[in-house]
């Protein structure tokens, strides 16, 4: 087996399909599974994705966010290389290919591979970023709470090999099984964001790389949520990363930090005032739990 898609779906049976679909549409030259693991939807996804006979089915009883349900996926693959692949994004060539193409004749240094995506108006999207490092933290927080940075690598740009970057995002991670074996795949105490930051840091500091690389065409959906709401997940996986690879007293000055610059949110953001509460709970209370520092 060349390639291990894996897919995790909660409650997005129309989007996940729509990526299956895709995936199915545009792939050949290349031997490759489909694995999706539904994290406990009620939606109707798993008695629809029962009856999908290209796919194998995984179906976990709970909720177990992004990483842990990657992992439970990774158990029954059997690819040389696996692909990560968001249920809000579809392929628009034979991006399956090309990823393992370029993987094939790359350097075993070579971790993990990503793409330039794009939104479904053609423009570029979030596609990779550097790691929440202490000494930028100022910086990260605050184009965070105030605004993205719209310096991106063009596809257009990329050299054939790619080029490096601190971490691509798993809306599209291309990673090499060796490397799984020999470093590990997602820490299960991260359920949803900032796990691949941290997989990739872990990878890079074994002496692995990471590289976006040109040709795949894939679209992410990302933009299509509620552009005003607050994603609270994100902001508790940022806090459960900074306490894992940093000191205490570092931590608590990025917590002291980060409260200050995503205050205003709470009241620039046109979410319900039940979220604004919580959000605000989290900003200032919540604790972080299961890391080193704990």
């Amino acid at each position: 087996m060349d390639v291990s898609i894996i897919i995790v779906n909660y409650n997005t049976k129309e989007l996940t399909a729509a990526c299956i679909n895709s995936i199915f549409q545009y792939t050949e030259g290349v031997e490759f599974e489909v694995i999706l693991v539904d994290n406990a939807s009620t939606d109707g996804s798993r008695e629809f994705f029962r009856k999908d006979t290209r796919i194998i089915l995984i179906e976990s009883e709970i909720n177990l966010g992004f990483g842990r349900a990657n992992n439970l996926g990774y158990e029954y693959s059997h690819g040389k290389y696996v692909f990560l692949l968001n249920s809000d994004t579809y392929l628009l060539n034979n991006a399956v290919k090309i990823f393992y193409d370029r993987m094939s004749v790359l350097p075993q240094t070579v971790a993990c591979l990503g793409c330039m995506l794009s939104g479904p108006d053609g423009r570029y999207s979030h596609s990779y970023g550097d790691y929440l490092r202490w000494r930028n933290a100022w910086q990260s927080v605050l184009v965070s709470a105030f605004g993205r940075d719209d310096s991106v690598i063009r596809s257009t740009d990329l050299p054939i090999e790619g080029t490096t970057v601190p971490v691509i995002i798993g809306a599209d991670l291309f990673i090499r099984r060796k490397v799984i074996e020999q470093e590990g795949f997602f820490d299960p105490i991260f359920f949803m964001y900032h796990e691949e930051n941290d997989l990739q840091k872990r990878y890079g500091l074994a002496g692995y790389e990471c590289r976006i690389v040109p040709g795949p065409e894939i679209v992410h959906l990302e933009g299509g949520s509620n552009p005003y709401k607050i994603n609270i997940l994100s902001t508790k996986g940022n806090f459960l990363f900074i306490k894992k690879w940093y000191s205490y007293p570092q931590y608590l000055s990025y917590r002291v930090v980060y409260a200050l610059t995503h205050f205003p949110k709470i009241f620039i953001r046109q979410i319900p005032w039940e979220q604004r509460v919580l959000y605000l709970r989290i900003l200032l209370f919540y604790r972080v739990r299961g890391s080193k520092n704990e």
